[in-house]
């Protein structure tokens, strides 16, 4: 009886019943716990204010404002989805620019056009790196 009253007491919380069996939750405990918030109003609030976020809007929020302290940057983000105020940055956004602001593509035209190269589309070619080893090599 014991290893019977142990076992049910360990069991017994996972299933949601107490140690005779009786469903300890019912439907109005169940749904409350499943639309809890980690937001206050003053929180949800001041993303209002803010919108539409975007990244940069969202970062700032869980980077540099204390309300916030509470929550990570993807939870904010998935909060904003939620609301209906997140603006996803748009389709093609270039993420390939170096620190003086071009591109690879502008890189290598400007490699072509001040090695005197063929000029065609897409990355160098064989015969394009060995003219260019060639000249910086005189």
């Amino acid at each position: 009886m014991r290893i019977i009253r142990i076992c049910s007491s360990i069991i017994s919380p996972l299933l949601g019943l107490d140690l005779e069996g009786q469903m300890t939750d019912n439907m109005a405990s169940l749904t409350r716990r499943h639309s809890m918030s980690n937001y206050t109003p003053k929180m949800l609030d001041a993303m209002n204010a803010l919108a539409p976020l975007d990244n940069d809007a969202v970062n700032d929020l869980a980077d540099n404002n204390g309300l916030f302290a509470s929550v990570n940057a993807n939870s904010i983000r998935s909060k904003a989805v939620r609301l209906g105020i997140y603006r996803a940055a748009s389709g093609n956004v270039s993420k390939g620019k170096s620190a003086t602001g071009m591109t690879k593509q502008s890189m290598v035209d400007a490699i072509r056009l001040s090695l005197d190269l063929p000029d065609r589309a897409g990355d160098l070619v064989k015969a394009d790196i060995d003219a260019i080893f060639a000249k910086l090599c005189k």
